[in-house]
């Protein structure tokens, strides 16, 4: 599902957070213009987020995309 976009070197760059339905829980995973930039799963230590690329999201935006998932506004 895209989620909003933002601009990077002139160019529009598309955010997309999808859930992974093969995994059984809640995990997501979040792609840039169809390049992955990280995933968030729901675990009983609560939401951890995988940043495995340098990006410029951090606190705020995890906050934001976890209030999406929580809200059911992300759905599989």
């Amino acid at each position: 599902m895209i989620i909003g976009e933002f601009e990077e070197n002139g160019k529009i760059v598309q955010i997309d957070l999808s859930p992974l339905a093969y995994t059984g829980g809640q995990n997501y995973r979040i792609m840039f213009d169809n390049y992955f930039i990280t995933d968030i799963s729901f675990t009983n230590r609560g939401w951890l987020v995988h940043f495995n690329n340098t990006s410029w999201m951090g606190s705020e935006e995890r906050d934001i995309i976890i209030e999406l998932i929580e809200g059911g506004q992300i759905t599989r």
